[in-house]
């Protein structure tokens, strides 16, 4: 009976181990494409990320892009809108000046046209019988011509430190005519201590200020555009110190390169510690100091009496 059972169930066993056998082989199959699946979910994932950073990164690139294009512009309106100005105002100048020969080169070491034409907008429109300028070269042809402009009255001394400079500066005047109202001084650098402490130092390189300045009682105007910045640090600061108790209640002090650190530092402590009221003009191409003596109203009131006299 038991034979026979068996071999009723034989074909049922084996077709149920057949069964058996394809469901484990499809657990592997499916065990096997759920570990690609899952690779393949996790490669989406990477490039889904890649694909986020790359979408950043050009982002990042293109937004920096068109900030430094928009520097670039920035740059470039500014470097034509201080072209323009120069421009117009050399040929102000020219037209105020109405020079009987070329003026030699501005810019670079020399004064820019918006300085040149301050220098002599200031003379012309002001009482400046005295002007004190030290270096020398185009701007002392503008100072002078302006000076002769308002009449010749007025008289203009320039100390230069190099003599080859203050020679060809001496030419300059000579073509222009201007002897008259100009004389050139060569003043060689020497060791020079300021009268009382300063905030900037103790001793300098400065001019060696010939007599005839020296017995000079009052001044109008003082032009700072030397000694070079290459004589030493804060070069040019012994200029009021050693000018200031002979400024006229009207003088004027012009500081060019006021855009230097080292210039604006000056005129800062030129303010500070010798009274003066200061005026930074630093949209001139390379920055103007400008600076007068501190007054009270009352002393504003007899000043403006004064000029308008």
């Amino acid at each position: 009976m038991r034979k026979r059972l068996r071999k009723l169930i034989r074909p049922y066993d084996e077709a149920l181990h057949g069964i058996q056998q394809s469901v484990d082989k499809i657990g592997r199959t499916v065990a096997k494409l759920d570990s690609k699946l899952a690779a393949l979910q996790s490669k989406v994932a990477r490039i889904e990320s890649l694909s986020l950073q790359s979408g950043n990164s050009i982002k990042q690139f293109d937004n920096s892009m068109k900030n430094e294009i928009r520097k670039l512009n920035n740059q470039f309106q500014k470097i034509a809108r201080n072209e323009f100005r120069q421009t117009e105002a050399l040929g102000s100048l020219l037209t105020l000046m109405k020079p009987r020969v070329p003026l030699p080169a501005t810019r670079g070491w020399a004064g820019s046209p918006d300085f040149l034409l301050h220098i002599y907008r200031h003379i012309i429109s002001h009482r400046t019988d005295v002007v004190i300028e030290l270096g020398s070269g185009v701007t002392t042809v503008v100072a002078a011509a302006a000076l002769r402009a308002r009449g010749g009255r007025g008289r203009l001394h320039c100390i230069d430190h190099d003599s080859t400079y203050a020679e060809a500066t001496r030419h300059l005047i000579a073509e222009h005519g201007l002897e008259d109202v100009a004389t050139v001084h060569h003043g060689p650098l020497v060791a020079w201590t300021p009268s009382r402490d300063s905030s900037l130092g103790k001793s300098w390189s400065w001019y060696s200020v010939p007599d005839q300045v020296n017995a000079i009682s009052e001044i109008d105007l003082l032009v700072v555009d030397g000694p070079p910045h290459s004589t030493g640090r804060y070069a040019r600061y012994p200029a009021v110190p050693q000018f200031r108790s002979k400024f006229t209640p009207g003088c004027v002090v012009l500081l060019d390169d006021a855009k230097r650190d080292d210039e604006e530092e000056i005129a800062t402590v030129w303010s500070e510690e010798w009274g003066l009221t200061l005026e930074l003009k630093l949209d001139y191409e390379k920055g103007l100091a400008v600076l007068t003596p501190a007054c009270d109203a009352g002393e504003r009131r007899e000043l403006t009496s004064t000029l308008q006299r």
